[in-house]
């Protein structure tokens, strides 16, 4: 029998972030791609413990081919931030992995998807057994919606969340915009995806292509570039964000993190800054260029 020395339940409220590996199974029954594949599964549960610990979330279970993550949220007007920091961490791992695919050589490209809910009458369940073996658990409706949106397939970073959690990340003081759109499921998704169920469903979003406001003004679109240069080219960066908290992570562990890392922030440097700066100088240049608008008498 069993030796359980724990068995407690309580009742929380809490977001829930679901990672899925796509075609996972599938390329571990193939012979050429089934190595890589192992390899890969281990580094990105490495990868997925510092995301999770440095969105200031709770991993709760490693599922085989992803994970599931908790952030209690005790109070309902957090709920913006947490959802900001989750989106923040999804975008860092999918950025990883679709850059760098985690040193892993392979015949296959990986890709991971994400799926986000709030799940407000959480059961809780702490079990300590046989002897040392601690676990916890987490159930509830909005618990297994996660799971199941989870293979929905989106454009990067690939998140399907409910609708409140995007309009409360939207007024988040820690803001991080990722673009989304409503998802509409015809008879067949809902079989496919929900086994027929509907609960959950009607207010679902997924990230979606980013496409610039008709008639935003030129000067917003310099001023934000030009944020977004000053924040990355500033000489003290805050320790205390997510994409800073998983490099430096990253750089205490084994020499492949110190590859990826390096690879990140070669592209980032080396092609994207430079790539922006060219773009924004570009656009500056045409719009003092640009006559000034006709007044009619």
């Amino acid at each position: 029998m069993a030796s359980i020395q724990k068995f407690d339940r309580k009742r929380l409220r809490g977001i829930v972030w679901v990672c899925d590996i796509a075609q996972s199974s599938k390329y571990l029954n193939r012979n050429d791609a089934a190595g890589p594949t192992e390899e890969f599964l281990q580094r990105f549960l490495y990868l997925s413990l510092i995301a999770v610990d440095a969105s200031n979330g709770e991993f709760i279970k490693w599922t085989g081919d992803g994970f599931m993550a908790w952030y209690e949220a005790p109070l309902d007007r957090a709920v913006g931030d947490i959802t900001a920091r989750i989106f923040r961490a999804a975008w860092e791992l999918s950025f990883y992995v679709n850059l760098t695919q985690l040193g892993v050589e392979s015949p296959v490209k990986f890709h991971i998807r994400h799926a986000v809910t709030y799940e407000k009458d959480a059961l809780v369940i702490d079990l300590l057994h046989s002897g040392t073996m601690a676990s916890r658990d987490v159930l509830g409706k909005s618990v297994v919606l996660a799971f199941r949106i989870s293979s929905i397939k989106g454009a990067f970073p690939s998140i399907v969340a409910q609708r409140e959690l995007v309009d409360a990340c939207k007024a988040a003081a820690e803001q991080f915009r990722v673009p989304f759109k409503i998802l509409r499921f015809s008879k067949e998704d809902r079989l496919r995806y929900f086994k027929g169920e509907n609960w959950g469903i009607k207010n679902l979003c997924v990230s979606t292509e980013s496409r610039q406001r008709v008639g935003r003004k030129v000067h917003s679109v310099i001023r934000q570039a030009r944020k977004a240069l000053n924040k990355y080219e500033a000489a003290h960066p805050s320790s205390n964000s997510v994409p800073e908290k998983i490099a430096v992570d990253m750089l205490k562990g084994p020499p492949w993190c110190h590859d990826v890392v390096s690879q990140v922030e070669k592209y980032i440097s080396g092609q994207l800054v430079p790539a922006l700066k060219g773009a924004l100088n570009a656009i500056e240049q045409m719009a003092t260029k640009s006559p000034a608008p006709h007044t009619p008498n």
